[in-house]
């Protein structure tokens, strides 16, 4: 008996061994399957490439909506404050959902990855929005896809005005991406900064025109009811500051809001539901990452900036 339990513990101690060594192996191949594919470098002598990404219509549909209603319960708290009363919460986790399942552009994650696995690729926001509505959306759209985007977010602020219109500028805003990578890459002169190129869906935004890639505008839009956020009383008391952000005409009491209000919300579905159907099989940035990945480590940036603009 001594001698058949000496065997048979000698047997699971070399299945323990074995079984340590498979996840020894197993973790040092993952390791390295892991650096292979996050160090590829792309044949540009080793500078970076700085991809700036627009927001709206570009890596998003059309978010007015789900900004109406932030701003709807952000008005409405304003008054509660005044009065010492509990604020209202905005669910920012529906809207991740919201944002994840309907808002953000098809494929767009696909690329993104592809690009950051190139590990002097360097991604940035750059858009036209309002700064603290910039800087409260991008965080949400950051966790609906789980990846995080380079900072500075560039906003309105970074932008120039020309002709009453806002414009963008890659002169404008390479001081700020310049900060944030010079050390990564040990750059001295912000002249290293040579590959820059801007994604966006407005024609001629970008001053150094040559160098924006131009985008098909995505448009969809996720219509959501207003009030699911609101108690009946808050609505009761109210309803007048919604009607002032939604642009619907001042009613003389509740009633008349619900009216008004349902009619407004038939006439946004039927837009919304005409409107979306052009967009249900956009396959933009699915172009995209075929293009970067076949091109990105043996074309030049310039061809390359033209062969996504002939997408």
């Amino acid at each position: 008996m001594n001698n058949v339990g000496h065997n048979i513990f000698k047997i699971f101690f070399i299945l323990f061994i074995i079984f340590i060594l498979s996840l020894l192996i197993k973790l040092i191949f993952n390791n390295m399957t892991s650096t292979s594919s996050r160090s590829r470098v792309i044949n540009q002598n080793i500078k970076p490439i700085v991809l700036l990404l627009d927001l709206d219509r570009t890596m998003i549909g059309d978010i007015v909506p789900q900004s109406e209603e932030f701003h709807i319960i952000k008005d409405i708290n304003y008054e509660l404050k005044i009065l010492d009363k509990k604020t209202i919460s905005f669910n920012f986790k529906r809207l991740q959902k919201e944002l994840r399942e309907n808002i953000i552009r098809p494929y767009l994650l696909k690329f993104l990855n592809l690009a950051r696995s190139y590990n002097n690729v360097e991604i940035f926001v750059y858009t036209a929005s309002e700064d603290k509505w910039a800087k409260t959306i991008i965080p949400q759209i950051e966790k609906a896809m789980n990846f995080k985007f380079n900072r500075p977010i560039l906003t309105r602020n970074n932008t120039l005005i020309k002709n009453n219109n806002f414009r963008k500028s890659i002169k404008n805003v390479k001081p700020q991406i310049f900060k944030s990578i010079k050390k990564k890459y040990g750059l001295k002169n912000i002249e290293e900064l040579k590959y820059i190129t801007l994604f966006d869906d407005t024609k001629n935004v970008l001053l150094e025109n040559r160098l924006q890639i131009k985008v098909p505008a995505y448009n969809y839009l996720y219509q959501i009811d207003y009030l699911r956020s609101f108690p009946d009383y808050i609505i009761n008391k109210y309803y007048i500051l919604i009607e002032n952000r939604l642009n619907i005409p001042h009613s003389s009491n509740l009633n008349g809001f619900k009216s008004k209000y349902y009619n407004f919300m038939k006439l946004r579905s039927q837009y919304s539901d005409a409107n979306n159907k052009k967009y249900k099989t956009d396959i933009y940035w699915k172009k995209v990452y075929k293009v970067f990945k076949q091109n990105i480590e043996n074309t030049s940036f310039s061809k390359l900036i033209r062969l996504l603009n002939s997408i």
